[in-house]
């Protein structure tokens, strides 16, 4: 980490030179940027490979791995990227990186058991209370918190690479839902009484609570319509299949 062999003479046996395992160092510092090139492919796409690759150099010189694995690695990527908005000037690169880490996570989170249309029709035939049921979201559905509107540009730019015309992203408090199904990445920009909805099921909350709190916020809340889009969509898991 420091580039300085000296700091390991003592796991060396002999009289070995230290300076040798400076291979290893450039090897550690190629592999962990790579794996954030892989991670934030939408991130890179928007600033370029080359000052990708020094903003990445400084994360890993900053942040490196803690596990054997570099699964996951870039955790705090979207913060640091936000920690350095004076120098690239682009307010949005957060919430770009901040997407393609629920991608990820998205990718390699459990399954989860998600409830299905036959499984809400079979409760209400044996007389409970769907609406009472303790709900939470399943693994791969990820929430992310973002500052501006950048869902829909940053579909594009996952699909095709890059942009071909010049857009212009508007500024504000809004939530995207990324979530897995059939094997595939899905992300949809939440309208308010959709965010509101979501966020009260995702600390584990009834479906009462949670169509409640929509309604609050968006007295126009189509709750049938959003409740048959979640299950076909396997969002949804009872709240006992979350442990």
């Amino acid at each position: 980490r420091t580039g300085n062999p000296n700091l390991l003479a003592r796991f060396i046996d002999g009289d070995t030179n230290p300076a040798f395992l400076n291979v290893y160092r450039n090897g550690y510092i190629k592999t962990c940027t790579d794996t954030l090139a892989a991670s934030f492919p939408v991130v890179s796409a928007l600033i370029g490979e080359d000052y990708f690759r020094r903003l990445a150099r400084a994360y890993v010189e900053a942040n490196p791995p803690t596990t054997g694995t570099l699964v996951g690695y870039g955790s705090h990527f979207a913060e640091f990227l936000r920690s350095r908005s004076n120098e690239h000037r682009l307010a949005y690169l957060s919430d770009a990186a901040a997407i393609d880490a629920a991608w990820l996570v998205s990718y390699f989170a459990e399954d989860g058991v998600a409830l299905a249309p036959v499984d809400v029709e079979s409760m209400s035939s044996d007389g409970i209370d769907v609406s009472a049921v303790q709900v939470t979201l399943t693994p791969p559905t990820q929430l992310v918190r973002l500052n501006h509107y950048i869902a829909e540009t940053w579909a594009l730019i996952r699909e095709q690479g890059a942009l071909s015309n010049a857009v212009s992203l508007q500024e504000g408090d809004n939530i995207a839902m990324v979530w897995r199904l059939d094997g595939h990445i899905h992300i949809k920009e939440l309208d308010p009484g959709e965010s509101a909805f979501l966020s009260t099921l995702a600390g584990v909350a009834t479906l009462e609570a949670a169509t409640i709190r929509a309604f609050e916020v968006n007295k126009s809340f189509d709750l049938a319509t959003t409740f048959a889009a979640l299950l076909q969509n396997h969002i949804l898991q009872m709240e006992a299949h979350s442990k």
